[in-house]
């Protein structure tokens, strides 16, 4: 094979233009560069090949790898924007979006809902006592206790804030929705939580409020927390049911 003089060939690396493309540009030089030198173009058109599968496995490995690292970047960001970063449960925001899709859901089916809003009774001694690490972990344990709780897809949690938390139950009479409240609050209370300076007691107030299809989100939660308010008014780790007036 005769060497080639004087004709410019330029070699585009596959991680900036893609294994096919750097391929077809090659290959549309490769009929030049025959001619004007008289090589077989069977032997440049195969040494082409060659070189563009090579480079072109790499090349695949990379943005396979670049394109799972930036599909984890966006299921992270995308956490961050709708989960409380303690406990793992949708935040305030995103809770509150859930609560709007459940109302055009129960436009639609004309199902029932109900929110309860629970508070842990006396948090700060807990956090006074054994410390703001331990009181973490008795949120997150709490968490996932309040989780085991839901059924299906369209029950929600959120934190709504501090030592507050906050329940969407989908398809339940009010009754009913007391009803899951009394059972989570017996699962908190008799609940062995860990420690590690004496004994920790962890008990829970709740309060239910109905939900309609069309009643507006500010209501409900007003309803909800001045049952919570009275839960704690008659002396904490109770559940009292509120109807919609």
């Amino acid at each position: 094979m005769k060497s080639v003089n004087q004709v410019p060939v330029f070699l585009f690396s596959p991680v900036i233009l893609s294994a096919f493309i750097a391929c077809l540009i090659w290959i549309s030089a490769a009929p030049a560069l025959a001619l004007d030198n008289q090589l077989d173009f069977e032997q440049v058109s195969g040494l082409i090949t060659t070189i563009s599968v090579i480079t072109a496995i790499p090349t695949f490995l990379l943005l396979h790898a670049f394109a799972l690292k930036r599909h984890k970047w966006e299921l992270e960001l995308t956490g961050y924007a709708t989960t409380d970063p303690l406990t793992g449960v949708l935040n305030r925001r995103a809770f509150l979006m859930s609560i709007e899709e459940e109302q055009t859901r129960m436009r639609r089916t004309r199902a029932g809902a109900s929110i309860l809003l629970f508070d842990l009774d006396f948090f700060k001694r807990i956090n006074d006592q054994f410390g703001h690490s331990n009181g973490d972990e008795v949120l997150k344990t709490v968490c996932e206790i309040a989780h085991s709780e839901l059924r299906g897809p369209f029950d929600r949690i959120g934190r709504w804030g501090g030592e507050e938390f906050v329940i969407l139950l989908h398809n339940l009479t009010q009754h009913q929705a007391a009803h899951v409240a009394e059972r989570l609050r017996l699962r908190i209370q008799h609940h062995d939580f860990a420690h590690t300076n004496g004994q920790l007691d962890v008990t829970a107030s709740f309060g239910v409020a109905p939900m309609t299809a069309s009643c507006e989100i500010s209501s409900v939660f007003d309803r909800a927390d001045e049952a919570l308010y009275i839960a704690k008014a008659k002396g904490r780790n109770r559940v009292v049911l509120l109807s919609a007036e």
